[in-house]
């Protein structure tokens, strides 16, 4: 008795990235003379947010004759989240309006 086993395999990887990144950052002031209570006040905000999703699948499939055969599939997948806001606030400014440092390169010689 002989027998002879002869498949023909076929093995697929298929594979996914996604990742997503999005920041935002702003400021407010607020001079004394636009409160009521006299006092002024600075607010800073930052909002981080990032996502990254991989998937992973591999599908191998055979055939020992044509009339028998099958496939075999294993995946695995990562998924992460990712949220931060971060903030401060100053809550009693002492100069009568906010200044905003700047350079003008006309007035440096």
């Amino acid at each position: 008795m002989n027998a002879d086993v002869c498949c023909d395999v076929v093995v697929k990887v298929n594979t996914r990235w996604r990742a997503d990144y999005a920041a935002t950052s702003g400021s407010d002031a607020r001079s004394r003379r636009r409160r009521r209570a006299l006092r002024g006040g600075y607010r800073r905000q930052d909002i981080i947010n990032y996502t990254i999703d991989h998937n992973l699948t591999a599908t191998a499939t055979y055939a020992l004759n044509p009339d028998l055969g099958g496939s075999l599939t294993i995946g695995q997948n990562l998924n992460t989240r990712n949220q931060r806001q971060l903030g401060n606030v100053g809550r009693t400014l002492v100069a009568p309006q906010p200044f905003k440092a700047s350079i003008r390169s006309a007035g440096i010689r």
